[in-house]
Formats: C-alpha cells, structure tokens, sequence
C-alpha cells in the first residue's frame, strides 16, 4: 500500500489542566497579608486585594510583590491619614460574630421587646433565661442566651429606645410637627415632664402622637424652681440635641395651668414670639374637667363624703364585704364592688354615682340594720344620707348631667382627627346647658353679639 493511500493521523487535543496554587487559608492569619488580603469567590486559585480591589493568582510570591508595589504601598498610607488605623480598617475573620451570636443577640431584643410591650419587670428576666434554656435544651440559642435584669434595661435603652428615637427624628425632620407636653404629679423627688409629638406619618397615611421625652425637670444642684422659662428651655433643647428644625414646629398644645397657658409669663409666650404663626391651644378635655369640678363645688359636700365613706367602709374587711352579698339577695341586685372616687378626676365620679344608685336598696338595707350594731361614727353617717332624699335627688342628677362632659371627653380623646368637629361639639354642649335653665327666646342675645361684631369691624 502506497503511502497516498495512508490516512492522516489526527493530533490529540491535550487538556489544559490548572496545576496552579490554591488559596490558602493559613495566609490570612499571616502578618504581612491578613489586613488586606481576602479569598477571591469566583475563583479559588486567585486572591483579592481588599485595599486596591484587585483580583492576583494565588501564589506567595505574587502576594509578596503586590504587598510591596507602591500602588499597594499608597493605598496604606491613605488609610493611615484618614485617622483610622489599617488594623481597625478591616475586622479580623475571628472577630466577625457568627451567625448564632447574631440569632442569640436577635432573641435577646425580642425577649425585652415582649418585656416592654406587656408592662413585665425586668426582674423577671434574673428567671426567665435559666428558665427558657431549661424548658430548650436542644436549642443552641438559648443555651447561649446571657440576660439579665441589667443588660434587660440596657438593651431596651441603647438599642430598642435609640433605634425607635433616631427613626422618629427623621420623621420629624422633614415634615411639620406639634408638641404635647404635660408635668408629673406624683409626689417624688424628681418632677418630670413628657413631650409627645404629634405629626403626619406618610408610612401609615394618618396622623399620629407618638412619645418624644421624657425630660428631668428639677435637677439636684442645678434646678430648683420649675418656672415657665425653665421648661420652655428644657423643652427646645430636646429638640436641639436632636439637630431637629425649629421651623418644623407648627404648633403646641398642654394643660391650662398659669405656667404653661399664662397669658404674661408662661410657655406658650415664648413660643409665641420665636415662632410666629404657631396654634397653641389648651387640653379641652382638661378644660372640660374643670367645669365639671368647679360646678360640683357647688353640691353639698355631705354627696362626695357619702361616696367616699361607702367605698372606705367596705374596702379592707372582707366581712362586711360578705355581709352585704346577703343584702343583695333580698334587694334582687347584683352585687358589684364599690368604686373609689378620684380626687383630681371628678369626671370619673359617673362610674362611681352609677354604682352606688345601682345597689341603693341594698346599701339601705344593710346599713339601716348595721349602723346600731356596729356603733360606728361611719356607719351612722352613711345611714343618714341614704335615707335623705336630697341627696339621692343629687346623685340622678349627677347621672344626668356627668354624661355631657364625659361623652364630650372621650370623644376628644379619639385617635381620629377631632380638631375640625371643635367648634361644632362645643357649641352644642354649650346650647345644652343653656337651655337647662334658659328658653329660646332671648334673640336680644344674638343681636347684641352681631351689633357688637359690626361696631369691631368699623
């Protein structure tokens, strides 16, 4: 056979196999690259330079020659000048949290978050975490739970409180706002005052009032009178730490107190001279209440005493307690626990009053027996007035009349916005009263009111 005829041989393809170095993890631990040096994710046999953002072949002396070129070497000392070290530039791999470090930190918050919400001591937390890895033993995250009560209060402190303050300053730094404010009244050391902000939130399409502050009135050596100017400086200096625009407030609103609504020297006198065109306007659910109070003066007191003495009779001795179930039987009433009337919130005495009337047989019953045999000064008072008519003649009034202020309370109270329906509410509570004791028939009123508005205009 000719060698024409011989076929052709064909060269085998060779494969291009990658005999290179791979990435080593060790070098990461190494001095001269662990600052910089990081494994490359699309290819394991090249490594990433953190500072210059460049892809290099795995090898020790390619690393070793880019560590030392001076596009590297200028890249450090940009780092260096900026005042930061290299060593603070880039966390340590050992030093990164893990993710059951960041799961464990995740429940932690959630467990003081619970906390909070649902108004539970922290003191329950000294229990709680042994509790919860006892009840989770298979469970990594609450074995690795460390709470207690301290580190409870910090982390709904530093972290739930800050994260929740710094989300609202934004909020309020871009859009108008207005201020709630009102003092403490309890009888501690320390006199506070809370500011809630009231404002537009576009996340929820609505108006909201949402907690600011929570400021130290009197401070121990620094403080010790509460005057109006003191509290207008605490309360713009909590906006002030915050660097939240002034020119955002657009209005203020508190109790009709002298230091906050006085006409001369109050809060709202500054408030109105740094801010011009700011709406002050008072609580007129407070105002409302002190209607109802300064009218109530105007009962006989032996009305107020009777409630009071009826509640401080039954409250502490469950005897007479039981006793007076028995009363109830014979009255056809349900026997109902008696209410406590509030000294500074007078519109609340309508649950009180509704109370008493609906166990006023029983209540006759039981003390028109007992007030001899007990030989109680008490007692005895309390069965006199209830069997004066004139005094449950004024308790029906009182069931009458209350509902007026306390309806127009709660409706006030709303989380709707209400400012619109003011002038419409008042008017009509107002006419109310009026025609209590008034008839129709007094136009001379209106015409005197519109002479007077036309000689205002002239």
């Amino acid at each position: 056979m000719s060698d024409d005829n011989t076929a052709p041989t064909k060269k085998r393809k060779t494969s291009h196999t990658n005999n290179g170095q791979k990435f080593r993890d060790a070098w990461l631990t190494m001095d001269i690259f662990k600052y910089w040096l990081q494994k490359d994710r699309s290819d394991q046999f090249k490594a990433r330079c953190r500072l210059c953002d460049k892809s290099m072949t795995a090898d020790v002396c390619v690393l070793k020659s880019h560590a030392t070129s001076a596009k590297h070497k200028e890249k450090e000392r940009a780092v260096k000048c900026s005042g930061s070290q290299l060593s603070k530039f880039i966390v340590p791999r050992e030093n990164l949290p893990s993710q059951l470090d960041i799961s464990t930190k995740s429940a932690e918050i959630k467990i003081t978050g619970f906390l909070s919400e649902h108004n539970i001591s922290m003191k329950a937390l000294d229990h709680m975490t042994d509790m919860l890895k006892s009840s989770f033993p298979d469970s990594k995250i609450a074995q690795n739970i460390a709470m207690k009560r301290t580190k409870g209060t910090a982390v709904i402190t530093n972290v739930i409180g800050e994260t929740e303050k710094n989300e609202l300053t934004k909020k309020i730094s871009d859009c108008p706002f207005s201020l709630l404010s009102d003092e403490s009244t309890d009888l501690s050391c320390t006199k506070s005052s809370v500011i809630i902000v009231r404002y537009f939130d576009e996340e929820k399409g609505c108006i909201v009032s949402q907690f600011w502050d929570l400021v130290q009135v009197l401070k121990p050596g620094k403080t010790t009178v509460a005057d109006a100017e003191h509290l207008y400086t605490t309360i713009i200096e909590s906006l002030k730490k915050r660097n939240i625009p002034l020119d955002n407030l657009i209005g203020f609103g508190s109790d009709g107190c002298n230091v906050m609504m006085g006409g001369d020297n109050s809060v709202a006198s500054p408030l109105k001279r740094d801010f011009p065109g700011i709406t002050v306007l008072k609580c007129i659910c407070h105002s409302l209440h002190l209607c109802a109070s300064h009218a109530c003066k105007i009962l006989p007191r032996s009305v107020e005493d009777l409630a009071r003495n009826i509640y401080g009779f039954f409250k502490s001795i469950s005897k007479r307690q039981c006793e007076f179930v028995e009363f109830h039987d014979f009255a056809k009433t349900e026997p109902l626990k008696m209410l406590h009337p509030s000294q500074t919130r007078w519109l609340s005495l309508i649950e009180v009053v509704e109370r008493i009337l609906q166990q006023w047989s029983a209540l006759l019953l039981y003390f028109n027996e007992k007030w001899l045999e007990m030989k109680l000064v008490a007692a005895e008072n309390i069965q006199k007035s209830l069997n004066d008519p004139f005094i449950k003649m004024y308790m029906y009034f009182l069931r009458w009349i209350l509902p007026k202020f306390t309806d127009a309370n709660k409706y006030f109270q709303s989380s709707k916005v209400v400012i619109t329906d003011v002038h419409d509410k008042m008017v009509e509570l107002y006419t109310f009263l009026l025609s209590c004791y008034m008839t129709t028939q007094y136009d001379f009123l209106l015409q005197n009111i519109q002479r007077r508005h036309r000689l205002l205009r002239c």
